[in-house]
Formats: structure tokens, sequence, C-alpha cells
């Protein structure tokens, strides 16, 4: 048991190093996004948010679930990395070439506007970038060297906002902000590369035969992961086409804190991955129902805060990142609250799924999921707008999460604790009262609300408690780092 509780351990200790990296990454382009929303309105602004919705679908289908079957294998197979990786990156390219083109030849035939138009045919520059740089990643999420690629996204945010600040103040418009951001990307690909090829090694791979066998093993996987994580951007490319511009602004201004939650709580799923594959293959069941109890702890301690924030402080969220112009979004961050924490419980499910080569159970709840959210939202935009497809995300997602946790469990006899989740509810409608409740400004409310919560969810004997000693333990201890990396690295 000590075994089982030093390993995932380290996993939240290494997940929160990974977070704060991400978090910071996020908050650097939280002042890009609010430069680029001032400068532009909501209308302008509701032209790239569609653009950029729309050239997320193609991201994920040009990825075919090649990422996460890769590291799998890289998991398994440490011995295999070189030539794994090597192979992956010759497919994933071509297969991104070929998707974005089509992608593009779709958008120019669909009643887009021209603005819309520009930034998606533009845009599919900084998507295939986006791609090749996604194709990277797995060895070094397989290695735990996560670090880098934190520093570069950091370096890359940081030139991205100097660039987009600079063309505002020299008057540029619309057209110069969709090349910023494929410059952004040019900038994080170029770092990325030389990380790799300095720490791991890069020789492709063009091996037909061996690509396909790695295209065949993870095209179910592919279709599955992109069926669910499509609904993240369908909502917005069909409000685009059923709504206005000014309403996808409004949106995609709130949804923009779903999607800094997104990036965090898969900074956790990408630590966890590798060690859930590895006792799948070991065939250690009770430490893989260990380590999904554990990362469902984790991930509601790190969320209920942050959903809390976003309920009570709508509107002064929305004022910092998008100004006065953007006032309507707040109902819609206040709707999209819940999202926050069934996005870090969905990582862990969706995970736990992978890892155990559970990708057809995961293809049916996406395609459920995509399809109602599709239908819901086709339904109802007409007559509620951005408030309804807010709604309908909620719930539908709510939903998918019952799903998929029935599906765990079944799968690894699992029944999740909910002992730590009523404490963490508890902890979060203090932390709602003060924030609501207690005059003074923020920046002293706030974290006072944070202390509330840490002291009711975090301080009591129980698994807060010992969640939060054994993981500030695991932190300031930077062995457990290297002892995972040298497990996983096969050395």
């Amino acid at each position: 048991m000590k075994r089982n509780l030093n390993r995932s351990e380290r996993i939240a200790a290494n997940s929160m190093v990974q977070v704060v990296g991400n978090f910071g990454a996020s908050f650097i382009s939280l002042f890009t996004f609010a430069a680029v929303t001032r400068a532009l309105g909501p209308a302008s602004f509701g032209d790239l948010a569609a653009a950029t919705a729309y050239l997320g679908i193609p991201v994920l289908l040009g990825d075919l679930g090649l990422a996460l079957s890769v590291l799998r294998e890289i998991s398994q197979r440490p011995e295999r990395s070189e030539r794994i990786m090597g192979a992956s990156i010759v497919l994933r390219f071509a297969l991104a070439v070929a998707i974005l083109v089509v992608a593009v030849a779709v958008a120019v035939a669909l009643p887009f506007s021209g603005p819309v138009k520009y930034a998606i045919a533009v845009g599919s520059i900084g998507a295939l970038l986006n791609l090749a740089d996604l194709s990277l990643m797995p060895i070094l999420q397989a290695q735990l060297r996560m670090q880098w690629v934190v520093g570069v996204t950091m370096l890359s945010r940081i030139f991205t906002l100097a660039l987009v600040v600079a063309l505002v103040a020299g008057g540029f418009g619309f057209k110069a902000i969709v090349w910023a951001y494929v410059l952004g990307n040019a900038v994080n690909f170029a770092f990325d590369l030389a990380v790799v090829r300095r720490l791991v090694g890069l020789h492709l791979v063009f091996d037909l035969g061996y690509s396909w066998r790695l295209l065949r093993g993870a095209l179910m996987l592919g279709v599955a992961i992109a069926l669910g994580t499509a609904y993240l951007y369908v909502d917005r490319v069909l409000l685009s086409l059923l709504g206005t511009a000014k309403d996808i602004g409004l949106y995609a201004t709130a949804f923009k804190f779903v999607e800094i939650a997104f990036i965090a709580a898969g900074a956790i799923g990408t630590s966890i991955f590798p060690f859930v594959t590895r006792a799948m293959a070991e065939g250690e069941t009770a430490r893989v129902r260990h380590l999904l109890q554990r990362s469902v702890d984790i991930m509601i301690a790190l969320s209920v805060p942050a959903a809390v924030f976003a309920l009570v402080e709508a509107s002064t969220l929305v004022r910092l990142v998008g100004g006065t112009q953007f006032t309507g979004s707040t109902v819609a961050l206040k709707l999209l609250s819940p999202v926050l924490v069934l996005l870090f419980v969905a990582i862990v499910f969706e995970r736990a799924l992978i890892a155990g080569h559970g990708e057809r159970r995961l293809l049916i709840l996406n395609a459920g999921l995509l399809v109602a959210n599709v239908v819901l939202s086709v339904a109802l935009i007409p007559s509620y707008g951005f408030a309804g497809v807010a709604t309908i995300t909620s719930v539908t997602l709510g939903a998918w999460v019952v799903g998929a946790g029935w599906s765990v469990g079944r799968r690894y006899a699992f029944t999740p604790s909910f002992r730590f989740t009523g404490l963490a509810a508890v902890a979060g409608a203090a932390m709602a009262a003060i924030l609501e409740f207690l005059p003074g400004p923020l920046v002293v409310t706030a974290p006072l609300a944070l202390v509330a919560f840490g002291l009711i969810a975090l301080v009591p004997p129980g698994s807060g408690h010992e969640l939060a000693g054994r993981v500030l333990a695991n932190v300031s201890s930077p062995r457990s780092f290297s002892t995972m990396d040298s497990k996983l690295a096969g050395r």
C-alpha cells in the first residue's frame, strides 16, 4: 500500500508543477485576450472566435488519437521510443496537411462571413504548426520532462502578447491580429522542436507499414477523442451560423475561462496517464483504483475554488478580460461555472478508459455527447442565443460524466468515494459566502476565501488532510521527480 501511496503522491506533486506552469502561460494569454477583445469589440472578436472554434475541429481530427496512442505505446515499451516517435511525426504531418486542406475548402462553401473565412484560411497555417508541435509532446510526457514544454509555452505566449500589443498600438486591425497568432504558433513549434532534438533526439522514420499499424491502432481512439472534444468547439461554430457575431463574441469571452480550466485538467491527466497505463499493463488493478481515487480527489480540490470564483465573481472576471463592452458575458460565465468542475473529473474518467483500451465505450459516450449538444443547440440557439448554449454545455457534460463514471466503475470494479467531495462542497459554499458578503476589494476577499476553503477542505482529518500533506511533502522533495522520470524512461 505504501508503494501505491508514494506513486500517487508523486503524480499529484508533478501535476501541481504542470498546473502552476500552465496557469502562468494561461495568465499571460489573458492579457493577449484582453488586448484583442478591447481592440476588436464584440462583433469582430466574434468573427475571430468563430474561426478559432472552427479550426479547433480539424486540429482534433488531425491528431486522430495518435498523441495518446503514442504516449500509451511509449509508456508500455520505452525502449522503442525513438522509432515510435519518428514514425508518428511523419504520419501526423501528412494527415494534418490533408485534413486542413479539406477543412479550408469546406469553410469556403459554408455561409461564414468574409472576415471569418479570411481568419480560417490564414489560421490554418497556425493550426498546422500546432499539430506539428503536438506530435513532439508524447516522448516528453512519458519521460515527465514537461517543464520544458511549459517554459516554451510561456515564452511563445509572451511573444504573442508583445506582438499583439504592438499591432494594436500601431492601429492595425483584424487581419494583423490573425497573423500575430500564427506567428506565435510558429515560435512555439520552433522552440519545442529545439528542446526535443536536444533532450531526446529525433529521427524521422519513413515506414508506411509501421505508420499504418500506428494509425490503425489509434483510429478508434482518435475518433472517440475528436467526437468528445468537438463539443467544446461546435457550439461556437453553430452560434456563428445561427446567431450573430456579437453573440459568439460574448459567449467566447465567457468560454475563455473554460479553456483555461481544460488546459489545467489536461496537464494533470497527462501526468496520471502513464502510471495508470503501466499499472494496467502489469495487472495491478488495486493500484489502478487507488490512482483513480487520488486523481478524482485532486481534481475536485483544484476545480471547486475555480467554479466558485466563476459563479460569484463572473461580472468582475468578464470586465477584466473584455471590458465594459462584454458585460453580457456575465450570464454565460455563471451558467458555465459547473463545467469547470465537470471537466476536471471528466479528464480522469477519459484517461482511465483510454489506459484500459476502452476506446469503444469512449466512442459511444462521446458520440452521444456530440449529437445531444448539436441537436439541442440547433433547437435553442434561435430562441435563447448564447445563454441556451451555455446551459446545454453544462447539462450534456454532466450527463457524460455520469455515464463515463459508470463505465469506469464497471471496467475497474471502482466506485469513487465522495467523502472528500462533500467536504469540498461545504468549503466551496463558505468560500462563496465570503466572496459575496465580505466587504472589501477582490484582492483582499479572494485570498481570504481560498484560506477558508483550505481550512475546511484540507485541514480536518480525512482524505483532504491526507492529500494535502502528502502532496506538499513531495513538492519539497525533488528526488520523487527523478525517481518517477527514471522509472518511466526505463532506466
